[in-house]
């Protein structure tokens, strides 16, 4: 009897039952979802960080929206590479054009990463030199200090990237794109700048001379991301013609000789004539 066939354990078929299927098998349309919602929220926080600005003056908020803007660029990115041309209707030529895309989307946000980190590197060094005081001399129309308000916006912008940035690595790992997985940096960048916000309140309540823990936390996530962003674009360089023109305008489609291998969603690893060395290299395995 085809005994092998009932090999599934019952911790296996518990995990899947009780994970939603948007999480524990994604597909291609679950990622475009998930790019909209990055879209909004992004485009949302800038917003809102770039009002508080208008109102308190507050270098904290300008960064804030900043930070958001740049991560913003990163999910358009995101939503070019998930989502096919109109004009196609096979779904093998969409999820080929889609997979050629790949590449250029890991280039392109690979810079994301590279310009966020700078800007979170520079707004870092300018909040070291602020003055003690800052803080408690700026308030919201006279309601809030600068200290509360920067609060209530770290809080929610915590919770939400937090999430966002587990989704996106989880849809990484699923749908074998490396793109959003250097996307899901970005947002979790933006969740560590928003805990560090929360921590320099608590820790400065109990002693305000540590206010520089959060341009301190702001530092190192700069450096990382510069870290990131420059060590990508290198190995890039190394692989693909970035710096041509040509390259980025030549059409997002696969060549007809190319195999087309990979899970059934038809998102596959080779991504354009992908390397032996590209393949081993640390890089194509962790961002």
């Amino acid at each position: 009897m085809d005994v092998v066939a009932i090999e599934t354990t019952p911790s296996q078929i518990h995990v899947n039952s009780s994970s939603p299927r948007w999480y524990s098998n994604p597909n291609i349309t679950d990622a475009q979802l998930l790019s909209q919602i990055s879209c909004i929220m992004t485009f949302s926080a800038a917003i809102v960080g770039f009002a508080l600005y208008e109102s308190t003056a507050s270098p904290a908020m300008l960064a804030f929206s900043l930070e958001n803007l740049v991560d913003l660029a990163s999910s358009a990115i995101m939503l070019w590479r998930f989502f096919p041309p109109a004009n196609i209707e096979s779904q093998s030529e969409k999820e080929a054009v889609l997979q050629s895309r790949e590449k250029k989307a890991s280039v392109a946000v690979a810079a994301v990463i590279f310009l966020l980190g700078f800007q979170i590197f520079c707004v870092s060094m300018v909040r070291f030199k602020r003055e003690d005081s800052y803080v408690e001399s700026v308030d919201f129309y006279g309601y809030f200090s600068l200290e509360i308000l920067a609060l209530y916006v770290a809080f929610p912008s915590a919770i939400g990237f937090g999430l966002l940035s587990v989704v996106k690595f989880k849809y990484a790992d699923c749908l074998d794109s490396p793109a959003l997985r250097k996307d899901g940096f970005c947002s979790l960048a933006g969740t560590v700048l928003s805990v560090s916000i929360i921590l320099e309140y608590i820790v400065s309540d109990l002693n305000p001379n540590i206010w520089w823990l959060d341009p301190v936390i702001a530092f190192i996530v700069g450096l990382v991301m510069l870290g990131i962003g420059i060590r990508t674009l290198f190995l890039k360089n190394r692989e693909l013609p970035i710096c041509s023109i040509s390259w980025w305008r030549s059409p997002s489609v696969l060549s007809t000789d190319e195999p087309s291998l990979g899970p059934p969603n038809g998102l596959i690893h080779n991504d354009l004539e992908m390397s032996t060395q590209d393949k081993l290299s640390p890089e194509a395995e962790i961002i």
